[in-house]
């Protein structure tokens, strides 16, 4: 139904909401069976995530974590879910800034990161929600994590350029400096290192 354009808001929402609830049933009829679960979770996980691109103030994901908790229990290794719920719960501390919400997306995004370890999208995730937790929490090291993370991807400029911004924003400039060069000796074809240079 997405790419109906003559369907009306009205429509869609009907439909979706249709949809929402024929694969609750689903899970209800055999709740071992993962299907209906993985499409559960992927529409509650699109509903939310849009209204967080869109800058919506609570977006929320309530039903989302429901459905991830439903999937992690008869799919306990997909990364994915890990992933997109620790994703999730960091989005909740954001918004409340809550300690324990941060703690949960820690947890789920270290948890993800041992089920597929060369995820770098997993890794900057893991580590932009850990600044933001620092921040609440001075027990949490931020330059350790960097440090973890440069141990299992010692290639990626990715990283390197993040924790780049980090020293400049705690103004450590030398540092700083040392990171963006490393991050081109990595990826030297890359531009981004050479623009944060400039």
């Amino acid at each position: 139904f997405k790419n109906d354009r003559k369907a009306s808001d009205v429509q869609r929402r009907d439909r979706l909401m249709r949809c929402l609830s024929a694969m609750r049933q689903a899970t209800m009829l055999d709740p071992t069976y993962v299907d209906p679960h993985k499409i559960l979770h992927s529409i509650y996980w699109d509903l939310a995530y849009v209204q967080m691109q869109r800058g919506q103030a609570n977006v929320n994901w309530r039903p989302f974590i429901e459905s991830a908790d439903a999937l992690i229990a008869i799919d306990p290794e997909n990364h994915r879910v890990y992933y997109r719920r620790g994703v999730a719960w960091g989005e909740i501390a954001n918004q409340t800034a809550n300690n324990e919400a941060s703690k949960k997306g820690l947890a789920d995004l270290r948890k993800a990161i041992a089920l597929d370890p060369d995820n770098v999208n997993y890794w900057g995730s893991r580590l932009t929600l850990l600044k933001l937790a620092s921040a609440r929490d001075a027990t949490l090291d931020v330059d350790a994590g960097f440090a973890e993370a440069f141990k299992a991807n010692p290639k990626s400029a990715a990283l390197r350029i993040m924790y780049a911004s980090h020293l400049r924003q705690t103004k450590r400039s030398d540092e700083e400096k040392k990171q963006l060069l490393a991050a081109i000796k990595c990826e030297p074809k890359n531009p981004t290192g050479q623009i944060e240079m400039a």
